[in-house]
């Protein structure tokens, strides 16, 4: 037996597993992903490369990348909420003025960072 076969059947058993089915019920799914890895390693064979503009012109790119961004500026914001908030303010004061506070520290972040 190859060690392409063996690698093809421990991959069939694992998915299988993973997805409570039996390894014939998932040949289309192999497959595909038998598909995606050729045209990957085709791609990288050509000299095909990414770029920033290339990541962001690519339409089937784009919404996941605002959605990273998204997620990335919301930890930003969680993080100095979280910091104002429990280290400096918390014990001095009210809930309200806290949660005031740790939106003006974000402001100011957000304003500084342009």
């Amino acid at each position: 037996m190859q060690v392409c076969e063996v690698v093809r059947s421990l991959l069939a058993s694992e998915l299988s597993r993973l997805r409570g089915m039996a390894p014939d019920q998932l040949a289309e799914e192999l497959d595909d992903l038998r598909a995606a890895h050729k045209a990957d390693q085709e791609s990288a064979a050509s000299g095909v490369s990414w770029s920033m503009g290339s990541v962001v012109r690519a339409p089937t790119l784009r919404l996941p990348l605002m959605l990273v961004c998204a997620l990335q500026a919301g930890q930003q914001c969680s993080g100095i909420n979280a910091v104002s908030e429990i280290l400096v303010l918390g014990p001095f004061c009210e809930r309200r003025i806290c949660l005031l506070s740790s939106v003006l520290c974000c402001l100011i972040h957000w304003i500084n960072r342009k």
